[in-house]
């Protein structure tokens, strides 16, 4: 598969950077001032008179700012709509060259090993929401953590307080990552897990109008291997619903060559997704899974020759499960799994006794792995009070 620019001429490609610069003022107007609103951890550490009345002057100001900017938002929303229509639904980079396919031996045992998160890497103001900022400084830290190279203090300097660190530091032969919508961000963990996975699919699911409504974000999905894909599909959910309509969610498919036995191609599949999120859209949820499912069946059957070895087929993510609901409830119950865990077996889902999971095995809690014969692992949490940082975990 060779690597896949998001624009397919360079004429979409600039019309796409002179819409961002038109819409930059207004946007970066509009993230400070949702920036103001403070963290739980913010608010223990500020004067809460002088605070409020500081953000409130400083809010006015911007208030200002964000009118005066309206109107090149507005041209540039305009260009944008057609840039987005015309670009591809996913980028892909490659940092070393195809070479032939490894030699597979079948008597020896095989392990591989993915790692799943939610990061909430939403722009600084928009993950206040979630009572998280910092979203660079996070970013950062999740890259280098990932691939240690160098220093992870506050300051670049000695490593600050372990609980704000990645436990284990997973090094795994897939990283899937959920939430990863700020550019500069994303921008950020492409140049770092590069370094230990040289193909990286970014970019996933294209903003503009679609058939769900406008999108004003993608999909969230990064993906990084350290096994070559040979072919890769996004299908876009069409039945997003209330805040997560305006994010263009949906499943991402990969088929990648892990190597090669008596020339017949080794293959796995990885597929990524991230479902609807609010609790009370349990039907949502629901119906975007089993379309997960049906599509992810269709690629398989699509890209798998006679003779070809399949090793696993994995979809992971964050799935957005309760941990209360009970299996065989008519509320979406999801068998007593953990939220957003890893299924191997038999698990009825939403009493619809569907079989999800075959023979896989796994570990999780926050953006799980949903196992068809590979062994998963997931897991990770964000402390939410914006004190503890975050960990990989079960």
């Amino acid at each position: 598969m060779l690597p896949t620019p998001l624009f397919p001429t360079r004429a979409v490609a600039a019309l796409n950077a002179v819409a961002q610069a038109l819409l930059f003022p207004a946007a970066f107007t509009l993230n400070l001032l949702l920036d103001l609103r403070p963290t739980t951890a913010q608010r223990r550490l500020r004067c809460r008179w002088v605070d409020v009345a500081a953000r409130a002057a400083l809010g006015s100001l911007l208030a200002v700012l964000l009118l005066l900017a309206m109107p090149a938002a507005v041209v540039g929303l305009l260009l944008w709509l057609p840039a987005q229509r015309a670009r591809r639904p996913f980028a892909y980079s490659c940092w070393v060259p195809e070479g032939p396919a490894m030699p597979w031996d079948g008597r020896r045992r095989r392990e591989f090993t993915f790692v799943s998160a939610n990061v909430c890497l939403l722009p600084s103001g928009l993950a206040k929401f979630s009572n998280l900022g910092q979203t660079g400084s996070r970013a950062r830290f999740l890259a280098s953590s990932l691939v240690p190279q160098y220093p992870t203090g506050p300051k670049g300097g000695a490593p600050g307080d372990p609980k704000g660190a990645i436990r284990g530091q997973p090094k795994g032969d897939f990283v899937c990552l959920q939430e990863v919508f700020d550019p500069m961000a994303e921008a950020v963990l492409c140049r770092q897990l590069g370094l230990r996975y040289p193909h990286v699919f970014h970019g996933v699911g294209a903003g503009g109008l679609h058939d769900g409504g406008l999108k004003l974000l993608g999909s969230g999905l990064l993906v990084a291997a350290r096994y070559p894909p040979l072919a890769a599909s996004f299908y876009c959910y069409p039945n997003g619903a209330g805040e997560d309509a305006l994010a263009a969610k949906g499943l991402l498919c990969i088929q990648v060559l892990l190597g090669s036995q008596d020339g017949r191609r080794v293959l796995g599949y990885l597929s990524c997704t991230h479902l609807q999120a609010p609790e009370r859209d349990t039907a949502v949820r629901s119906e975007q899974l089993r379309a997960a499912l049906r599509w992810g069946r269709h690629f398989r059957e699509q890209h798998t020759n006679t003779g070809d070895v399949v090793a696993f087929d994995v979809l992971c993510g964050d799935l957005n499960f309760d941990n209360c609901s009970h299996g065989g409830g008519g509320g979406g119950g999801n068998g007593g799994v953990g939220r957003n865990g890893i299924w191997g077996g038999v698990l009825g889902y939403g009493g619809g006794g569907g079989v999800l999971g075959g023979g896989g095995m796994g570990y999780g809690g926050d953006g799980g792995v949903l196992g068809y014969g590979g062994t998963g692992y997931g897991g990770g949490y964000w402390d939410m009070g914006g004190m503890g940082g975050w960990g990989w975990g079960g």
